[in-house]
Parts: C-alpha cells; sequence; structure tokens
C-alpha cells in the first residue's frame, strides 16, 4: 500500500521518508548523548553510522518504483523532444508505420467480419449444411431432391434439426401500395428454430401449414414490415397478396435476422410444402441442420451415407447419373457461405502483413542511419554513466513513441480504408454490410503497434551495444565508424523490402493479368447497352400458353418501337445464366438413354429479333420470324456447338428435325432453321454449351425477360419499357432492372476485388521499397563524402561518382529481386487456384515485375548519386 501511495502522492511520501530519517538521526544521536559524546560529536557519529543520506533515500525510492517511473518519464519526454526536433525523420516514420499499419486494420476488419465472426445464430458452430452433389453431372446445384430430405429428416440419429429451403425468387406483392417484386423464400416450418431465431412478433409456420394444400401463411422481414406496413404492430393476421394468391401474416423477424445466403436477402417467407411422395416433379432443396451435441462432420456424413444408400435408389429414374454417382457433402454451415471468398481474403492478409514487414525494415533503417549518427551522443552518456539497458529503454521508448504515433494515424487510415474495401467487396456476402473497426479492429492495431515498435527497435539496438568509443570519439561530428558489419546491417534492410516488394508485385501482376483474361474472354454476344428486366406473369390471369403468347407478343410490339431502342426481344432467361436442361435427340437416329448427359442440353424459348439485340450471328439458315407463329410448323434455332455435337459429319443441319423431351413427358418435335454461334452460359471460364432455342409464340412461359439494345445509355429507356408493361397490365411490376454490363461484371466481381486491393498493396510496397533504396543510398552519400571528395581530388569525374552511387544501388536492388523472385516461386503457387488461363510462374509477369523494380530502384538512387556528383572536392576534404 504504501509503494503504490508513494507513487501517486510523491511529494507526501518524500516528506514522511525525511521524517522517519530525521526520527532516526535524533534518536542515534540522542544515545550517542547519553554515551558521554558532545551534542555536536554525537551528530556526526549518528551522520556516519547512518552513511549517505542520498544513497539512502534512492534506496528508498527504488522500493517505491518511483525511480522507473520516473526515468519512464524522462525517457517519455527525452523521445518527443528528439522526435520534434527531426520533424521530417519523424513525419517520414510516422507515415510510412501509419501505411503499413492502417492496411491491416483495414483487411482485418473485414477478414473479421466475413471469415472470422462468428454467423449470426444462437450456437451457429453446430450448424451445418449437407447436400448431395455429382461431379458429373451438369446439374451444378449441390441441392438435395425433398425424398431424399424427407428420409434425413425421419431417420437421422445425428442431428437434433433439419430443416430445408426452395426457391430463391421473388413475389409479386400487391394489396399494399404500388406492386413490387420483392426476394422470396419457402422454408420448412422449423426452419427459424433450427437456426436458433426467435420472432420479434407473432410465430413461425405450423406442421400443418408446411404441407401440401394447407392455408398460405406469411412470415415478413423487419425492412419489409417496416417499409410496406409502417410497423404496424397489427400487420399479423392482415392479408397480403403474393403473386396474387392471398397470405396471412403470422410473423415478423427481427431487424438482427439475416438470412444464410450469399445473394440478396429474401423479405418475404412462406412454408416450403413439398411434395409428401416423389413424383415426377421433384424438388431441389438446400439443408440446414443442427448437429446434436459431440457429433462431428464425419460422424454426420456418415450416418446420412447409410440412409443414402436405401433411398437414392428409389428415386426416379429421369434423375439418371444423379442418382447413382452423387456425393454426400456435410460442412459447417459458415465454411459453406464463405468458402468462395475465404483464400482471396487470406491472400490480402498475408499481402497486408508484407506490407507491414517492408515498413518496419523502412523504420529499422531510419533508426538504422539516425542511431549511427547519434552513436556518439550514446557514447557520452555512457561514459557519463548511463547504462546500457537505460540506453537500450529510451530508445525502445522513441521506437514505442513512433509506432504508437503510426498507430494512431493508421487507425483513422483503417476507418478510411474499410470504407474504401467496402465498396469493393463482393456485396453479397453474409455480415459484409458489417465491415467496420471495432474492438477487435482496434485491439489488433495496439497490437500491430506494439510489434511494429518491437521490430523496428531490434536493428539500431544492434548498433547500440557494439560502439567503438576511440573510433566514435575520432570520427568527430557524431558520426559513428564504418565498417563491414554496419554496411551489412545497413543493405540487409533493403533487400528484405526489395524482396517483400517483388513478392507482393508478382501476386498483383498475376492476379491482374489473370482478372484481364477473364475479362477479356468474348461471350459470344454484345453486352454494350443491354437493359434487361423480368417479369412474372401471374398463373391466375395467364394461365395459358395463348394468354402468355399473348402479352409476349403484344409487349414485344410495343418495346420495339421505344425512341432510341434499336433492337428489341424476350427470353425465358438471361443468356449469361444457366436456362432449363431438355434431352434431344435426332428424329431417325436411336434415342438417348435417360442418364445419357451428353443428351441433356440448355433450352430457351426467344422473341423474334433475339439475336440481334444481342449480336449473335446466325451462321447459316434464318433466325425466327413472325411466320413463325402458334399454329405454324414448330421449328428452332441450334447453336454452333449443339451442330458439333449431333452433326460431327459435317452434315447439313437445316432442315434437319429434333425431338425434345423435359422428364419422362412426350417429346416434341422441332425442325432446325438456323445456326447461331455459340454463347457462354456458365460463366467467362466456363466454355460454350450445345443450345436449342424456340420461338416463344410457339413456346410461351410465364417467366420473360425483356432485352432492349439501346443507342445510349440503356438506364433511360427504363421508364419506357415499365409505362408499355403498365398499359398492357396494370398489375405487373418489372423485376431485377440491370444492364447487361453490369451483370457481366457481378460474375468477376470477387476477382476484380482481389485484383484490385492485392494492386493496390503492392504498389504502396513498391513505394516503400523505393524510400528505402532511397534513404540507404542517401545516408551511404552523407557517410563517403569525404571518400567521394578525395576520389574527384584524384581525377575522378561526376559521371563516374554518379555510376559509383547508382551501382551500388543496383546491386541492392538485384540481390533483393533475385531473393524476391525466389520467394515468389514458392509463394505464388497458392495462388494457382485463383488464376485463370496464366500460371503462377508466368515468365512474363516476372519479366515486368524485374523491370519495373530495377526502374524505381535506378529513380530511388538517382537523386543521391546526383547530389553525390555535385560534390565540391574541397568541401568535402574541409567536412572531414
Amino acid at each position: 500500500m504504501f509503494n503504490l501511495r508513494a507513487l501517486f502522492r510523491k511529494n507526501r511520501a518524500e516528506q514522511e521518508m525525511d521524517d522517519e530519517l530525521r526520527f532516526h538521526l535524533e534518536k542515534q544521536t540522542e544515545q550517542n548523548v547519553a554515551r558521554g559524546m558532545s551534542a555536536q560529536e554525537a551528530r556526526y557519529a549518528a551522520l556516519r553510522q547512518f552513511g549517505n543520506l542520498g544513497q539512502v533515500k534512492e534506496e528508498c525510492r527504488d522500493t517505491w518504483g518511483a525511480r522507473m517511473i520516473s526515468e519512464f518519464g524522462q525517457d517519455l519526454r527525452y523521445g518527443l523532444r528528439q522526435l520534434r526536433r527531426n520533424p521530417g525523420f519523424t513525419t517520414v516514420a510516422v507515415l510510412t508505420l501509419a501505411l503499413g499499419i492502417g492496411a491491416n486494420t483495414a483487411i482485418f476488419s473485414v477478414v473479421d467480419a466475413v471469415l472470422l465472426r462468428s454467423l449470426p445464430y444462437k450456437d451457429s458452430a453446430h450448424l451445418v449444411w449437407t447436400a448431395l452433389q455429382n461431379p458429373k453431372s451438369d446439374l451444378h446445384w449441390s441441392a438435395v431432391p425433398h425424398p431424399t430430405y424427407f428420409a434425413w429428416r425421419d431417420k437421422n440419429d445425428v442431428f437434433s434439426g433439419i430443416a430445408a429451403t426452395h426457391f430463391t425468387g421473388e413475389f409479386t406483392l400487391t394489396g399494399a401500395g404500388i406492386p413490387e417484386r420483392i426476394p422470396g423464400k419457402s422454408v420448412s416450418a422449423n426452419f427459424f428454430s433450427v437456426l436458433g431465431v426467435e420472432l420479434l412478433r407473432g410465430r413461425s409456420f405450423t406442421p400443418e401449414e408446411d404441407r401440401r394444400g394447407g392455408s398460405r401463411a406469411a412470415i415478413l422481414s423487419y425492412g419489409l414490415w417496416q417499409s410496406r406496413y409502417a410497423g404496424d404492430p397489427g400487420v399479423l393476421g392482415r392479408p397480403i397478396m403474393l403473386d396474387d394468391r392471398d397470405y396471412s401474416v403470422v410473423g415478423v423477424l427481427p431487424a438482427s435476422f439475416k438470412f444464410p445466403t450469399s445473394g440478396r436477402q429474401p423479405q418475404v417467407f412462406v412454408p416450403l410444402a413439398a411434395p409428401s411422395d416423389a413424383s415426377s416433379a421433384i424438388w431441389f432443396l438446400d439443408v440446414i441442420a443442427r448437429l446434436k451435441p459431440g457429433v462431428t462432420l464425419a460422424q454426420a456424413e456418415a450416418d446420412l451415407s447409410v440412409i443414402d444408400s436405401r433411398t437414392l435408389p428409389l428415386l426416379p429414374k429421369f434423375l439418371g447419373s444423379y442418382t447413382q454417382e452423387v456425393h454426400l457433402r456435410v460442412v459447417s454451415l459458415h465454411d459453406q457461405l464463405t468458402g468462395s471468398v475465404r483464400a482471396p481474403l487470406w491472400t490480402l492478409m498475408a499481402a497486408v502483413a508484407f506490407i507491414l514487414l517492408i515498413a518496419c525494415a523502412n523504420i529499422a533503417n531510419l533508426q538504422l542511419s539516425r542511431g549511427s549518427v547519434r552513436a556518439r551522443e550514446s557514447v557520452l552518456r555512457s561514459a557519463l554513466g548511463a547504462t546500457h539497458s537505460r540506453l537500450a529503454r529510451q530508445l525502445l521508448t522513441e521506437s514505442m513513441l513512433l509506432s504508437a504515433m503510426g498507430g494512431f494515424v493508421g487507425l483513422l487510415g483503417g476507418f478510411w480504408g474499410v470504407g474504401l474495401l467496402r465498396s469493393f467487396v463482393p456485396s453479397g456476402l453474409l455480415n459484409v454490410q458489417d465491415v467496420h473497426v471495432d474492438a477487435a479492429a482496434l485491439a489488433l492495431t495496439i497490437a500491430v503497434s506494439a510489434l511494429a515498435g518491437v521490430i523496428s527497435y531490434f536493428a539500431p539496438m544492434l548498433t547500440l551495444f557494439s560502439p567503438n568509443l576511440s573510433l566514435t570519439i575520432q570520427a568527430g561530428r557524431g558520426q559513428g565508424p564504418r565498417s563491414r558489419k554496419n554496411a551489412f546491417r545497413q543493405n540487409l534492410l533493403p533487400l528484405v523490402e526489395v524482396a517483400s516488394a517483388v513478392v507482393l508485385l508478382v501476386a498483383a501482376g498475376l492476379l491482374l493479368r489473370s482478372f484481364l483474361r477473364l475479362t477479356g474472354v468474348s461471350y459470344g454476344f454484345d453486352s454494350h447497352n443491354v437493359l434487361t428486366a423480368r417479369i412474372f406473369l401471374p398463373l391466375d390471369r395467364y394461365s395459358t400458353e395463348p394468354q402468355q403468347a399473348a402479352f409476349s407478343s403484344q409487349l414485344l410490339d410495343r418495346i420495339s418501337v421505344l425512341p432510341g431502342v434499336r433492337a428489341a426481344s424476350l427470353a425465358t432467361s438471361l443468356p449469361n445464366t444457366l436456362s432449363m436442361k431438355v434431352r434431344v435427340g435426332i428424329e431417325g437416329r436411336p434415342a438417348p438413354a435417360l442418364n445419357d448427359p451428353a443428351a441433356s442440353v440448355p433450352l430457351d424459348s426467344v422473341g423474334g429479333g433475339y439475336f440481334r439485340a444481342l449480336g449473335i450471328p446466325i451462321l447459316s439458315g434464318r433466325g425466327f420470324e413472325n411466320r413463325d407463329g402458334p399454329n405454324t410448323a414448330k421449328v428452332a434455332v441450334v447453336n454452333q456447338e449443339f451442330v458439333r455435337r449431333f452433326f460431327p459429319h459435317s452434315e447439313n443441319p437445316i432442315g434437319q428435325r429434333i425431338l425434345i423431351a423435359v422428364g419422362t413427358s412426350d417429346q416434341t418435335v422441332v425442325s432446325i432453321i438456323g445456326v447461331s454461334a455459340a454463347i457462354r452460359r456458365v460463366g467467362p471460364g466456363g466454355n460454350p454449351l450445345p443450345q436449342v432455342f424456340l420461338p416463344l409464340t410457339q413456346s410461351p412461359s410465364d417467366e420473360i425477360t425483356a432485352l432492349l439494345h439501346t443507342a445510349s445509355d440503356p438506364r433511360a429507356v427504363v421508364p419506357a419499357l415499365r409505362s408499355q408493361v403498365l398499359v398492357i397490365d396494370k398489375q405487373l411490376p418489372l423485376a431485377n432492372i440491370a444492364t447487361m454490363d453490369d451483370l457481366l461484371a457481378g460474375e468477376t466481381a470477387d476477382q476484380h476485388f482481389e485484383t484490385m486491393a492485392v494492386g493496390l498493396f503492392a504498389a504502396l510496397a513498391l513505394l516503400l521499397a523505393g524510400l528505402g533504396i532511397y534513404g540507404v543510398i542517401s545516408y551511404m552519400v552523407s557517410q563517403r563524402t569525404s571518400e567521394i571528395g578525395v576520389r574527384m581530388a584524384l581525377g575522378a569525374q561526376s559521371g563516374d561518382i554518379l555510376w559509383l552511387i547508382l551501382g551500388h544501388g543496383t546491386k541492392l536492388a538485384l540481390i533483393g529481386m533475385a531473393i524476391g523472385v525466389a520467394g515468389a516461386l514458392t509463394l505464388t503457387r497458392f495462388l494457382a487456384s485463383q488464376l485463370y488461363g496464366i500460371t503462377p510462374t508466368d515468365p512474363l509477369t516476372f519479366i515486368t515485375v524485374s523491370v519495373i523494380l530495377i526502374a524505381v530502384a535506378l529513380a530511388a538512387c538517382y537523386i543521391p548519386a546526383r547530389r553525390a556528383a555535385k560534390v565540391d572536392p574541397m568541401v568535402a576534404l574541409r567536412y572531414e
């Protein structure tokens, strides 16, 4: 207690210590007087017995800890004065550290929100994603047929709950203001209880509602409740219209609820009501389950595999190989939702770690140069009694001061960086809206700042403990002795910086080249100035094909003549998405097997003008025309890939008749009237697929997409398009309005984010490496001023000095580059899975990076080299 009181009430403790020492001294003096001494002799004897009072007081203060605090305060004030006296050094050091720390703070905030933070559900670690997938099938969903889901639900021994969801789509909401398309989901009755979510108002679905023919119930998201119903607490029990059907609101979800999906968040939920039998109408479901306590993923997979071995053979045969070669997957829900961005985000964390390493190397180099200049000061302080530990504490205090200032500025930069990164991060990620600098990021910033301070402290500390007193004093002007050891330390740090920059630049170069190749891939159609908008025809009013065909024809006639529209058409799906697949055969040939994947091709119904609107060439024959009506002969256009697969011997496909079947339904016979060029429907990395197009007049649909190729900005025709739809039907809203360019850009959003971020950090690393080389060469020039003067006095020309300095800098850059290339060859192989069209050892990337780095190194060396070449020999000799 006394020690603590002494630390915080120093004056009173000092007074108490003086009083106590005075008491003991007077007591001893009285005893000496009692022994017969005079008063003066007794006091002198007592003083001799006590010894040096000042030393006794110091020993007392040591027991309080006050001395350590006092010295720390002195070091702190001295460090602040030193930094204030060198504003250039302080500014460069703080900004350098701020760049490294700020980049780490920003990226960690993204990684923490997306990868490290738990999902917003109760005991989310026990939530798993279960799926069946056939890698040989074109069915790319990792979804589960509904009979399999029922078997898992009823027979498993590993889950405390298992739920399913279906229909990632939209509903037309009417009866509550302007008709609107809203995203929705159908979920099983226990879906929210499996997730551990409690509704804000009302209840979840009952088992009676979650069956075929059950009453229609709906649960609203908090956002929809607020925007369409003004947060009315009486919304429970209110009827709403979804796709022209009555639903009753039974619950409202809390504002914090997030649906476990990487896409748009649903705003309304309806019961799943899956069919109870394994009929031909198989539903493919997304299945989420909660593990029982103590059950592992492997145990869950083993349990479900036993169930699958009994149930999969019982599925309808039209599923073909899907039922025979599927693989069961049970993964954590968190991994399922973040798997696509896990590697890119960890790559970015590695990149910013390199940035921090380079920044620390720069600071250490600055400190090392400054420490050499301050060697005389250190030697003199040592000669006056300062211990090595005291000098080391002083140096550590200055380093920590710099890192604290850099951390503070870096934290401010982190706030800005998070905002910048949020604009690049793919928006569909769960938790992406929660990315911000929070307590965890603040703790990381403090830890990184402390680490940076310690790392940048070690190099100058080594110089501190190897002073040569005589050489230092002889050096005069505060310059330390130059030796091979000091030169090695000076050169080592730039080598680290250059090598780290090479690794980052190569990674950025590989990602950039990969991204350019990916975005440079032609989809086979012209996406420029194309507007798309989805229209869903309610089956209550458009239940028959003639009704759907009449609406499509009327709409196409109206939008084709809109001002600014060059070409317009309708289609059942977007050209960059995978549409419904059908089984096809050629008339006169043996019918393909049900499970023959080669006979399965995408099919789209399109309106006249489809190929013109998207710039898809018709290679032979013709496209669809007005004469291809519902009462004329059935016709089709196939693409080039279709011809290659089904007519491999150069037969003329025009006039050939093909058989089209969906599942086990009856076959439709159509005649090929044209062959179009092939397009990529599964992303820029996918290959063109065989395709069949049918005229929308002969094969209408209740879900169509309007495609308008305009002369200028396609968004300008949205009001006109909407008004034409409302003229035909006042209850039909437009949905998913977007330009084709934006849709294609969304497919490469992950690659765009990673490329932009790594490229930004690589540029930062290059800048820091350049500054590092500049600092070393500048310091070398200042140290060798006298030598340069002697060389010039002996006849060396300015050009000789210029090349001497440039040569030293270039040598440093080449050695660092060689180390960096070796490191890049080792580390960039982890990027192989994220590259498209190039290898991790792409020669052009390595050569380009090497050229850039050499150019930057020469630029960094040129200014100090130029300064050295202008040294006056007489001035340089007097400098010594």
